[in-house]
């Protein structure tokens, strides 16, 4: 089990893990947490990193119209 540092406490990755599933304020985990397919693993790609056809805009209105033209390296492998 890995220990990471999380508000200056040592934690168990699975407590972290377990409170965030039930955060009923989470609504990623409301979208994602139900699937019929219990093999499949979801991923998020953070908006600061380029899928083809998706705006990237790293949460900045500068780049609100930056739509991506390829994929990028870590979304490809």
């Amino acid at each position: 089990m890995h220990k990471f540092t999380l508000s200056n406490q040592a934690t168990d990755a699975s407590a972290f893990l377990l409170s965030s599933e039930t955060d009923p304020n989470n609504s990623l985990i409301k979208e994602y947490s139900y699937s019929s397919n219990p093999n499949l693993v979801h991923i998020v790609v953070k908006d600061n990193i380029d899928i083809k056809s998706q705006v990237t805009s790293a949460g900045s209105l500068a780049l609100a119209d930056n739509v991506a033209s390829t994929n990028a390296f870590l979304v490809i492998n």
